[in-house]
């Protein structure tokens, strides 16, 4: 005869059982979530973080993009001011060229009359003074430009003092503005005047270059300047204390100019 055995199962140890692993499960899901959660603000910080930088450098980008705008127009407006000047430079420059385009005959009657009535440019000056002008009349505009320019700053170092002896024997001492009448008719008298005229002047330059032209004037006013120049130059000069040069030269003849004109 077999005995069967009952089987009896306890159902709220299972139920317990069940509650932990599911409970652990969710607290394992709990803590994923909250780690990815973690994990996704800090990636979002940094893309927050490069997209700031991002736009600090388009901003920046943008700066100098309006910057070289702005260069490009002040350069455009620039370059049409400079292409302006050059063509009012070479303007002036073949005017000016034109005006040392004169005839061979011109110039020798200018000379003619420099030299008839006394002591003026010396024949190697004269030819000299041809060669230039034929050279500024060829030259292209802008390097005639040049000449003047240089010359111009030439005038700057030095003091240019203007002696002309009028038609009626004045003679007109010339500095920059200052205009004197110096009338003197014999060579003491002259180196007077011109002596005491220069003790009105300022300090001059460290070069002097006096020029010495006349009109009709009377031979005898025109030989005590030219006798008594060179000596008066010598006195000022030790007057001066050696401190600037002093040189002369007789451009001759020159037509007195009209009232109201400096000669």
């Amino acid at each position: 005869m077999i005995h069967r055995r009952k089987l009896t199962f306890q159902l709220l140890p299972l139920l317990d059982l069940m509650l932990i692993v599911f409970f652990a499960q969710y607290l394992e899901v709990r803590t994923v979530a909250r780690d990815g959660a973690v994990r996704m603000q800090a990636q979002r910080d940094e893309l927050q973080s490069e997209l700031d930088v991002v736009v600090q450098q388009l901003q920046s980008l943008q700066d100098k993009m309006v910057g070289l705008d702005e260069l490009k127009t002040e350069r455009r407006s620039l370059s049409q001011e400079v292409t302006r000047m050059k063509a009012q430079r070479d303007l002036v420059g073949e005017m000016v060229m034109e005006l040392f385009r004169l005839p061979e005959s011109a110039v020798d009657g200018i000379v003619q009359d420099r030299t008839a009535l006394g002591p003026g440019p010396s024949a190697a000056e004269i030819q000299q003074m041809k060669k230039q002008m034929q050279r500024l009349s060829q030259d292209r505009g802008e390097e005639v430009i040049d000449h003047l320019l240089t010359f111009n700053e030439l005038r700057k170092r030095f003091d240019l003092w203007e002696i002309y002896i009028q038609d009626d024997g004045q003679i007109v001492f010339t500095v920059g503005d200052q205009r004197q009448i110096l009338r003197a008719e014999e060579t003491t008298a002259f180196s007077t005047r011109l002596f005491d005229a220069y003790k009105s002047l300022p300090q001059p330059k460290s070069l002097v270059l006096v020029l010495v032209s006349y009109g009709d004037a009377r031979l005898g006013v025109r030989q005590a300047v030219l006798d008594g120049l060179p000596a008066v130059l010598e006195r000022i000069r030790l007057d001066d204390e050696g401190r600037s040069r002093f040189d002369f030269a007789v451009l001759g003849y020159r037509p007195e100019p009209s009232p109201g004109k400096s000669p």
